[in-house]
């Protein structure tokens, strides 16, 4: 197999920093909860919306099985091509298994859940997923 141009990996490092920025972000916004009450206001009625609707029992049952599914692929695949890739690819496949994970931490863990940003967590979770998931493309793909 080719090795990953340093092209690649340095779009790969963005998306990475991308994530890691992202988790960053919703943590210094829960901090400044302390300091700002209208910030802490806004945000507990956000919280409250988007436990209505987005966090009820039903879709947090939905949500765990989709999760819960896309890990058992992506052990599956991972175990499947543990061999025939590189040891970048087998780390970036290695790193989209650890992301499905943090959903399911965010929307199962109680100290997330007793937190004010938590639908945040999640959402930001989603994001890394999602961002993970285009890693995965562009190194399967060859796009860039």
């Amino acid at each position: 197999m080719k090795p990953v141009s340093l092209n690649k990996k340095i779009i790969l490092g963005g998306i990475h920093f991308l994530q890691s920025l992202l988790l960053v972000g919703v943590g210094i916004l829960q901090h400044f909860t302390r300091y700002r009450p209208m910030l802490m206001r806004h945000l507990h009625t956000r919280n409250i919306q988007y436990t209505e609707a987005y966090f009820s029992n039903g879709l947090l049952l939905f949500q765990t099985l989709f999760l819960s599914l896309l890990f058992i692929g992506s052990l599956w695949l991972l175990q499947r091509t543990w061999k025939i890739n590189g040891r970048f690819v087998r780390w970036e496949r290695f790193g989209f298994t650890i992301a499905v994970l943090f959903p399911l931490l965010f929307i199962h863990l109680e100290y997330f859940k007793a937190l004010t940003t938590y639908p945040y967590w999640v959402f930001a979770g989603y994001f890394i997923l999602v961002l993970q998931g285009s890693v995965q493309l562009i190194l399967k793909h060859r796009v860039l």
